[in-house]
């Protein structure tokens, strides 16, 4: 919201009134400033709501106020200038169809008003439960299902054909010994670091999700799988960082790269990111591989050992 210009318009609307009050006493006046000051707010709010990159119920909620109460503003002074654009003293306004059409306008534009922000605020409730629900609380990523459909709103996108997308799959290495050796609350925060580091590395408009007990995923969207190496080896050295800065124990991980092809499905995707995550593990782990033709499409999540 533009702040600044709505703090000056209070500002200049305030020191007007003052004028209109005590130097030079004035009702007619001081009705002009107050509805041209509260149509300027409204004008510049509407502006601001216009331009706004926000999408949805709230917006509109807020054009549709903005909107009316521009037009209830900007509508008072000219009743007040049909009728002569003057009032002698609190009498004459109060018999004066601009009191009476005022008396009326304000109420409904302040139950639509009220009414409007109880919905937005609803709306907003309920984003925030959908949210949660589909968000990991100990990693402070997507679970799974939030992953997954997150996930499928960009290999399903309508510009999909010029969209370069990566995917990314990680697992903790030998994680069960870390639980078993050191308990599961280190366990925990392992997850929790490894998690909250892999966000912050991570584009902030890439998709980030746990999908297992140790295991991570992240769909890139704009960037091919040379790019992603880079990003992963980024942010092996930050895990790193985050392991010692929080004293636990300095856990690596294993990770596998897809470059996704233009008609490839999720589970497709998933698939042979974890194929070259598989390689990554043979190879002796703490390593990056990314996916090549000789690698054979097998199912390998459900051969997956725990705490591999």
């Amino acid at each position: 919201m533009p702040l600044l210009a709505l703090g000056l318009t209070a500002l200049a609307t305030v020191g007007a009134i003052l004028w209109w009050l005590y130097a030079d006493n004035d009702l007619t006046a001081r009705i002009h400033v107050m509805n041209v000051s509260h149509a300027v707010m409204s004008l510049v709010t509407l502006i601001a709501t216009f331009r706004s990159r926000s999408r949805g119920w709230g917006r509109s909620l807020a054009i549709a106020v903005s909107t009316l109460a521009l037009l209830n503003f900007s509508w008072r002074p000219l009743q007040v200038m049909w009728e002569g654009n003057f009032y002698a003293d609190q009498n004459a306004l109060h018999n004066s169809i601009y009191w009476n059409t005022t008396r009326l306008g304000s109420p409904i534009l302040a139950v639509f008003a009220a009414l409007s922000l109880l919905v937005g605020l609803a709306v907003v409730l309920m984003k925030e439960l959908k949210l949660e629900a589909r968000l990991d609380k100990l990693s402070g990523c997507l679970n799974r299902r939030g992953f997954e459909e997150q996930s499928l709103h960009l290999l399903q996108a309508p510009d999909r054909s010029t969209l370069r997308l990566t995917m990314i799959v990680a697992d903790i290495d030998r994680f069960k010994q870390i639980n078993d050796t050191l308990g599961h609350a280190t366990g925990d925060a392992v997850i929790r670091a490894f998690g909250r580091t892999l966000m912050e590395t991570m584009p902030p408009d890439a998709v980030v999700g746990r999908i297992g007990g140790e295991e991570f995923a992240v769909l890139l969207a704009g960037e091919g799988a040379d790019r992603a190496h880079e990003i992963t080896v980024s942010f092996q050295k930050d895990l790193s960082k985050t392991l010692q800065g929080q004293d636990l124990p300095l856990a690596t991980a294993s990770f596998g790269i897809y470059n996704c092809g233009y008609q490839d499905d999720l589970s497709t995707v998933l698939s042979r990111a974890d194929l070259a995550l598989y390689e990554a593990k043979n190879d002796g782990r703490d390593a990056i591989r990314m996916h090549h033709p000789r690698l054979r499409t097998v199912r390998t999540r459900a051969k997956k050992a725990t705490g591999s």
